[in-house]
């Protein structure tokens, strides 16, 4: 790799809709020899999809510090969703089985 190119090409990892109109691009790119993941909004244009300023860009050995705060925050979503009861262990079913109410 020439570390006197700033850019390497881009392997996108994952992508998905943000909203109607634009999308969330994951991406690992290099720059002035630093590997970085790149979590970027994009905007469809004439041209085909371009990336905003909205996004983050770190160093790829942060990734682990990443997913778990993305670990954190999702497990906080799913305290918060209103709903279904969750689906009985196997010890609880047996329990029941055992002792009819």
């Amino acid at each position: 790799m020439d570390d006197n190119k700033k850019t390497d090409e881009e392997k996108i990892i994952h992508e998905f809709m943000k909203n109607g109109e634009d999308k969330i691009i994951v991406s690992f790119t290099t720059y002035k020899g630093k590997r970085l993941i790149n979590l970027r909004v994009y905007y469809e244009s004439e041209d085909g999809w371009k990336p905003t300023a909205k996004g983050l860009t770190i160093r790829r050995e942060l990734i682990p510090d990443l997913k778990a705060a993305i670990d954190k925050a999702a497990a906080e979503y799913e305290k918060e969703q209103p709903g279904e009861e969750p689906e009985p262990d196997e010890e609880t079913t047996k329990e029941a089985d055992i002792h009819p109410a």
